[in-house]
Protein backbone atom coordinates (compact mmCIF):
# COMPACT_ATOMS: atom_id res chain seq x y z
CA UNK A 1 0.00 0.00 0.00
CA UNK A 2 1.05 3.58 -0.68
CA UNK A 3 0.68 7.04 0.84
CA UNK A 4 0.78 10.66 -0.33
CA UNK A 5 2.85 13.20 1.59
CA UNK A 6 4.02 16.78 1.41
CA UNK A 7 7.17 18.44 2.69
CA UNK A 8 6.64 21.78 4.46
CA UNK A 9 9.21 24.54 4.91
CA UNK A 10 10.06 25.21 8.53
CA UNK A 11 10.55 28.96 8.02
CA UNK A 12 7.20 29.72 6.31
CA UNK A 13 5.16 26.59 7.12
CA UNK A 14 4.22 26.37 3.42
CA UNK A 15 4.37 23.09 1.39
CA UNK A 16 7.13 23.02 -1.22
CA UNK A 17 6.99 19.39 -2.37
CA UNK A 18 4.31 16.74 -2.84
CA UNK A 19 5.12 13.10 -3.33
CA UNK A 20 3.80 9.56 -3.35
CA UNK A 21 5.61 6.60 -1.86
CA UNK A 22 5.73 3.79 0.62
CA UNK A 23 7.94 2.63 3.46
CA UNK A 24 10.59 5.20 4.39
CA UNK A 25 10.32 7.29 1.20
CA UNK A 26 8.79 10.39 2.86
CA UNK A 27 11.76 10.62 5.27
CA UNK A 28 14.44 9.86 2.70
CA UNK A 29 16.77 12.56 1.37
CA UNK A 30 18.08 10.31 -1.41
CA UNK A 31 17.10 10.73 -5.09
CA UNK A 32 15.80 14.28 -4.59
CA UNK A 33 16.19 16.98 -7.24
CA UNK A 34 18.46 19.99 -6.84
CA UNK A 35 15.57 22.39 -6.10
CA UNK A 36 14.33 20.21 -3.22
CA UNK A 37 17.86 20.05 -1.80
CA UNK A 38 18.31 23.83 -1.94
CA UNK A 39 15.07 24.46 -0.03
CA UNK A 40 15.94 21.84 2.60
CA UNK A 41 19.46 23.22 3.01
CA UNK A 42 18.10 26.72 3.52
CA UNK A 43 14.94 26.15 5.57
CA UNK A 44 14.64 22.50 6.61
CA UNK A 45 11.31 20.67 6.40
CA UNK A 46 8.59 18.74 8.19
CA UNK A 47 6.35 15.96 6.82
CA UNK A 48 2.58 15.98 6.50
CA UNK A 49 0.77 12.84 5.31
CA UNK A 50 -2.25 13.59 3.09
CA UNK A 51 -3.43 9.98 2.63
CA UNK A 52 -2.32 6.57 3.82
CA UNK A 53 -2.93 2.91 2.97
CA UNK A 54 -4.21 3.51 -0.56
CA UNK A 55 -3.41 1.76 -3.86
CA UNK A 56 -0.87 3.17 -6.30
CA UNK A 57 -3.36 4.48 -8.85
CA UNK A 58 -5.30 6.42 -6.22
CA UNK A 59 -2.02 7.73 -4.76
CA UNK A 60 -1.07 9.12 -8.17
CA UNK A 61 -4.42 10.90 -8.50
CA UNK A 62 -4.19 12.33 -4.99
CA UNK A 63 -0.65 13.58 -5.62
CA UNK A 64 -1.65 15.21 -8.90
CA UNK A 65 -4.67 16.92 -7.34
CA UNK A 66 -2.63 18.34 -4.43
CA UNK A 67 0.09 19.68 -6.73
CA UNK A 68 -2.54 21.40 -8.91
CA UNK A 69 -4.21 22.88 -5.82
CA UNK A 70 -0.96 24.30 -4.40
CA UNK A 71 0.08 25.78 -7.74
CA UNK A 72 -3.29 27.55 -8.06
CA UNK A 73 -2.69 28.98 -4.58
CA UNK A 74 0.64 30.39 -5.79
CA UNK A 75 2.95 28.03 -3.88
CA UNK A 76 6.39 27.48 -5.39
CA UNK A 77 6.99 23.74 -5.57
CA UNK A 78 10.16 21.72 -6.12
CA UNK A 79 8.19 19.13 -8.12
CA UNK A 80 9.48 18.84 -11.67
CA UNK A 81 6.19 17.40 -13.00
CA UNK A 82 2.47 17.87 -12.39
CA UNK A 83 2.40 14.58 -10.47
CA UNK A 84 0.87 11.23 -11.27
CA UNK A 85 4.10 10.03 -12.91
CA UNK A 86 6.28 8.91 -10.03
CA UNK A 87 8.65 5.96 -10.15
CA UNK A 88 6.04 3.22 -10.50
CA UNK A 89 7.10 -0.33 -11.19
CA UNK A 90 7.43 -1.73 -14.72
CA UNK A 91 4.95 -0.31 -17.22
CA UNK A 92 3.59 2.08 -14.57
CA UNK A 93 6.88 4.02 -14.67
CA UNK A 94 6.49 7.25 -16.69
CA UNK A 95 9.78 6.53 -18.54
CA UNK A 96 8.80 2.97 -19.51
CA UNK A 97 9.97 2.30 -23.09
CA UNK A 98 11.45 5.79 -23.51
CA UNK A 99 15.15 6.64 -23.97
CA UNK A 100 16.85 8.47 -21.12
CA UNK A 101 16.58 12.23 -21.83
CA UNK A 102 20.20 12.89 -20.75
CA UNK A 103 21.78 9.90 -22.49
CA UNK A 104 24.95 10.99 -24.32
CA UNK A 105 24.89 14.51 -22.84
CA UNK A 106 28.26 15.62 -21.48
CA UNK A 107 28.45 18.23 -18.75
CA UNK A 108 32.01 19.65 -18.70
CA UNK A 109 30.87 22.52 -16.47
CA UNK A 110 30.16 20.03 -13.70
CA UNK A 111 33.74 18.73 -13.87
CA UNK A 112 35.17 22.26 -13.85
CA UNK A 113 33.11 23.13 -10.78
CA UNK A 114 34.92 20.52 -8.65
CA UNK A 115 38.32 20.55 -10.34
CA UNK A 116 41.52 21.49 -8.50
CA UNK A 117 41.15 24.03 -5.72
CA UNK A 118 37.37 24.09 -6.19
CA UNK A 119 37.17 20.54 -4.84
CA UNK A 120 36.09 20.57 -1.17
CA UNK A 121 38.77 17.93 -0.47
CA UNK A 122 41.58 20.02 -2.02
CA UNK A 123 44.66 20.01 0.19
CA UNK A 124 43.05 17.80 2.82
CA UNK A 125 44.44 14.46 3.96
CA UNK A 126 42.55 11.65 5.61
CA UNK A 127 43.75 10.68 9.06
CA UNK A 128 44.97 7.15 9.73
CA UNK A 129 41.80 6.45 11.70
CA UNK A 130 39.61 7.62 8.78
CA UNK A 131 41.58 5.51 6.30
CA UNK A 132 41.18 2.48 8.52
CA UNK A 133 37.42 3.03 8.75
CA UNK A 134 37.18 3.43 4.95
CA UNK A 135 39.16 0.24 4.46
CA UNK A 136 36.90 -1.69 6.85
CA UNK A 137 33.73 -0.36 5.19
CA UNK A 138 34.95 -1.47 1.74
CA UNK A 139 36.16 -4.90 2.80
CA UNK A 140 34.19 -7.60 1.04
CA UNK A 141 32.46 -5.21 -1.37
CA UNK A 142 32.59 -5.86 -5.10
CA UNK A 143 34.33 -3.37 -7.37
CA UNK A 144 32.23 -1.37 -9.82
CA UNK A 145 34.44 -2.53 -12.67
CA UNK A 146 35.07 -6.15 -13.64
CA UNK A 147 38.62 -7.49 -13.44
CA UNK A 148 40.56 -10.34 -14.98
CA UNK A 149 38.75 -12.60 -17.43
CA UNK A 150 35.48 -10.67 -16.90
CA UNK A 151 37.00 -7.35 -17.97
CA UNK A 152 35.76 -6.02 -21.29
CA UNK A 153 39.34 -4.99 -22.22
CA UNK A 154 40.94 -8.39 -21.60
CA UNK A 155 42.89 -9.46 -24.66
CA UNK A 156 42.24 -6.14 -26.43
CA UNK A 157 44.82 -3.50 -27.30
CA UNK A 158 44.13 -0.01 -25.97
CA UNK A 159 43.28 2.29 -28.93
CA UNK A 160 45.91 4.82 -29.96
CA UNK A 161 43.43 7.68 -29.58
CA UNK A 162 42.75 6.58 -26.02
CA UNK A 163 46.47 6.39 -25.27
CA UNK A 164 46.98 9.91 -26.63
CA UNK A 165 44.13 11.39 -24.57
CA UNK A 166 45.33 9.63 -21.44
CA UNK A 167 48.86 10.88 -22.00
CA UNK A 168 47.71 14.48 -22.47
CA UNK A 169 45.50 14.31 -19.38
CA UNK A 170 48.36 13.08 -17.19
CA UNK A 171 51.04 15.45 -18.49
CA UNK A 172 52.32 17.86 -15.86
CA UNK A 173 50.81 15.91 -12.97
CA UNK A 174 53.32 14.77 -10.36
CA UNK A 175 53.44 11.11 -9.45
CA UNK A 176 51.18 10.56 -6.39
CA UNK A 177 53.97 8.62 -4.66
CA UNK A 178 56.75 11.10 -5.51
CA UNK A 179 58.97 11.71 -2.49
CA UNK A 180 57.26 8.98 -0.44
CA UNK A 181 59.74 6.15 0.26
CA UNK A 182 58.48 2.57 0.50
CA UNK A 183 58.67 0.91 3.88
CA UNK A 184 60.89 -2.13 4.30
CA UNK A 185 57.80 -4.32 4.64
CA UNK A 186 56.43 -3.00 1.34
CA UNK A 187 59.76 -3.54 -0.41
CA UNK A 188 59.87 -7.13 0.86
CA UNK A 189 56.35 -7.82 -0.42
CA UNK A 190 57.10 -6.26 -3.83
CA UNK A 191 60.31 -8.29 -4.16
CA UNK A 192 58.59 -11.55 -3.22
CA UNK A 193 55.75 -10.85 -5.64
CA UNK A 194 58.12 -10.14 -8.55
CA UNK A 195 60.27 -13.20 -7.83
CA UNK A 196 57.19 -15.44 -7.73
CA UNK A 197 55.89 -13.98 -10.99
CA UNK A 198 59.21 -14.39 -12.80
CA UNK A 199 59.66 -17.92 -11.48
CA UNK A 200 56.29 -18.87 -12.95
CA UNK A 201 56.24 -16.84 -16.17
CA UNK A 202 59.90 -15.98 -16.76
CA UNK A 203 61.32 -12.55 -17.53
CA UNK A 204 59.00 -10.32 -19.60
CA UNK A 205 61.95 -9.48 -21.88
CA UNK A 206 63.04 -13.08 -22.41
CA UNK A 207 63.58 -13.72 -26.11
CA UNK A 208 63.12 -10.08 -27.04
CA UNK A 209 65.74 -7.83 -28.62
CA UNK A 210 65.97 -4.08 -28.24
CA UNK A 211 65.98 -2.02 -31.42
CA UNK A 212 69.01 0.10 -32.26
CA UNK A 213 67.01 3.23 -31.46
CA UNK A 214 66.09 1.87 -28.02
CA UNK A 215 69.71 0.90 -27.33
CA UNK A 216 70.85 4.42 -28.23
CA UNK A 217 68.29 5.94 -25.86
CA UNK A 218 69.38 3.61 -23.05
CA UNK A 219 73.06 4.50 -23.56
CA UNK A 220 72.27 8.22 -23.57
CA UNK A 221 70.22 7.89 -20.41
CA UNK A 222 72.92 5.96 -18.56
CA UNK A 223 75.62 8.38 -19.68
CA UNK A 224 73.89 11.23 -17.81
CA UNK A 225 73.73 9.31 -14.53
CA UNK A 226 76.35 10.00 -11.89
CA UNK A 227 77.07 7.01 -9.66
CA UNK A 228 78.08 7.63 -6.06
CA UNK A 229 80.55 5.39 -4.21
CA UNK A 230 77.61 3.77 -2.42
CA UNK A 231 75.90 3.03 -5.75
CA UNK A 232 79.07 1.49 -7.14
CA UNK A 233 79.47 -0.70 -4.06
CA UNK A 234 75.88 -1.97 -4.33
CA UNK A 235 76.29 -2.73 -8.03
CA UNK A 236 79.56 -4.57 -7.38
CA UNK A 237 78.00 -6.68 -4.63
CA UNK A 238 74.97 -7.50 -6.78
CA UNK A 239 77.15 -8.58 -9.72
CA UNK A 240 79.38 -10.73 -7.49
CA UNK A 241 76.33 -12.37 -5.91
CA UNK A 242 74.90 -13.10 -9.37
CA UNK A 243 78.13 -14.71 -10.57
CA UNK A 244 78.44 -16.74 -7.39
CA UNK A 245 74.86 -18.01 -7.85
CA UNK A 246 75.64 -18.98 -11.46
CA UNK A 247 78.70 -20.97 -10.35
CA UNK A 248 76.66 -22.85 -7.76
CA UNK A 249 74.05 -23.76 -10.36
CA UNK A 250 76.74 -25.14 -12.71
Amino acid sequence: MFYVYEHIRKDTNIPFYVGKGKGYRANSTQNRNIYWKRVVEKAGYTINYLAKDIDEELAYLCEQERIDQLKRLGCKLANLTVGGEGAGAGELHHMWGKPHPQKGIKRPWLRERYLGENNPQWGKKFSEETRKQMSISRTGKKLNRPLGSKSGMKGKAYPEEGKRKLSEALKGRPCPTKGIPHTEETKTKMSASQKAHWAEHGSPNKGRKHSEETKAKMRASRAKRVYTDEDKMKISQAVKAWHQKRKEQV
